[in-house]
């Protein structure tokens, strides 16, 4: 879920707060890969140490280090507590780190009185209502996430009265065992580079990598940007020997166009070693396209701006979101000179791949914008919150004439919510369009004889 719909609707207002114990403070941490860049100095002597944000971790093969896009050996760097010491640095070189760490959760469980849109659930939910209710905070926060996925769900059916999907998702491959034997370079890395189709919302994701090359074994192989930035940690591909296929799950997700880019490239690129080639596999299967028509080689086919025409069909239709195929390279920290052309070969890589618009995204996108559509949707998000939680209380509350009494008022109110949750998504459901969510057009008004516009 978007961190966006976590942060809209706070739990309660600080200045109007009587504070208990333990209540959400945005301090909580969770373990995951993190992320950071540092930058040697021109003249950085005999080693080079950094400070991270958080701590490293003690287990280095959960550390990885990137010397201008080339990941460097262990023996090469030291950690103590937050600190990373780099032997033998490169005078300016760009150091990307990847580690696993416990990291800060505030993105996710964020404290009790942040609110974008100035609702709190105290607005119509005392919390001094909910002392009955066992696990009192983690049930709030459980009741939140719940409320945030019913609210999108409910907003992604009710925006298909007016408008429909502008881009259907694509599920399927890109690549086969088809090929022209081995692949002989003498460039230092091969893979794929992929351009994508500049949707905003879009995302891109490879849920497994077939790979075909002479030995068994693993190949590391890693996804750079356009930028030589490595966008995802180290990726460890089985190889299965003789050519034969071999799979190896990887779940990576980018988006198809990154914030302040008019064009998004990926290049998924492994060290060539002779000795280990990879089988020249096509894009594409040959024998099965009956279309007659071949994938997109030409990166630059659609320009730089604006999204691209949706012609391709069946085992093709990738080629709608993307263009992909072969490319061989020797500097992996920077690729502002490569052909503008893809090979019509794999070089021993198959991608399973789902690609689309994601409707949530562009959801966030409509909030970050501003506008009456942010407090509708905070409006409904508060007001089934508050009625997911009355349930619970219902549910797990000790029989006294108290609560009995105050139950039923409650209950009562529940029921003024959820007609207030439905005129909001009402509301949303004229509102949302091709301008406020990308993913989107409007559909098209017809009446007898005419096409209404």
């Amino acid at each position: 879920m978007e961190n966006c719909f976590e942060t809209l609707v706070g739990i309660v207002n600080v200045e109007t707060c009587n504070c208990e114990p333990n209540l959400p403070t945005g301090n909580d941490t969770v373990r995951k890969w993190y992320y950071e860049v540092f930058v040697a100095s021109a003249s950085p002597g005999g080693s080079a140490t950094f400070e991270a944000d958080y701590k490293f971790p003690t287990d280095e093969d959960k550390i990885q280090v990137y010397e201008n896009g080339v990941e460097i050996a262990q023996s090469r760097f030291s950690v103590s507590g937050k600190e990373i010491t780099i032997t033998s640095p490169l005078a300016n070189a760009y150091y990307q780190v990847w580690y696993y760490a416990y990291v800060s959760a505030a993105d996710t469980i964020p404290a009790f009185d942040t609110s974008k849109s100035g609702l709190f659930l105290s607005d119509i939910l005392p919390i001094s209502e909910l002392q009955s209710v066992p696990n009192k905070w983690q049930t709030v926060l459980q009741a939140r996430t719940q409320a945030i996925k019913e609210s999108v769900a409910s907003l992604s059916v009710a925006i298909k009265r007016n408008a429909v999907e502008q881009h259907v998702k694509y599920q399927g491959f890109v690549g086969g065992e088809q090929n022209d034997g081995y692949l002989d370079t003498t460039f230092g890395y091969a893979g794929v580079r992929i351009r994508t189709n500049p949707i905003q919302s879009g995302y891109l994701r490879i849920n497994r990598i077939a790979t075909y090359f002479e030995k068994s074994g693993t190949v590391n192989a890693w996804l750079f940007d356009g930028a030589g930035t490595v966008v995802s940690r180290r990726i460890e591909l089985r190889t299965g020997g003789g050519g034969r296929k071999m799979i190896t799950d990887v779940n990576i997700e980018v988006p198809l166009l990154n914030d302040f880019n008019t064009c998004q490239d990926y290049y998924l690129l492994y060290e060539y070693d002779p000795t280990n080639r990879p089988k020249k596999n096509k894009t594409y299967c040959a024998p099965c396209n009956k279309s007659g028509i071949n994938p997109i080689t030409y990166v630059n086919r659609y320009g730089l701006q604006g999204m691209w025409p949706d012609d391709y069909r069946g085992a093709l239709a990738w080629n709608n979101y993307i263009i992909a195929g072969g490319i061989e390279w020797d500097d992996v920290s920077d690729f502002t000179d490569t052909p503008e052309n893809v090979s019509t070969y794999m070089n021993g890589l198959a991608l399973e791949i789902e690609v689309g618009c994601d409707l949530t995204k562009g959801f966030c996108r409509m909030l970050n914008s501003g506008g009456p559509e942010v407090m509708a949707l905070a409006t409904a998000i508060q007001r089934r919150w508050a009625t997911i939680l009355v349930d619970q209380k219902v549910i797990t509350s000790v029989p006294s004439r108290s609560n009995v009494a105050k139950g039923d008022a409650q209950k009562s109110m529940a029921g003024v919510w959820e007609g207030e949750f439905a005129e909001a998504m009402n509301y949303l459901a004229g509102a949302v369009d091709e301008n406020s969510n990308d993913c989107v057009v409007c559909r098209p008004k017809i009446s007898m004889g005419k096409l209404m516009t």
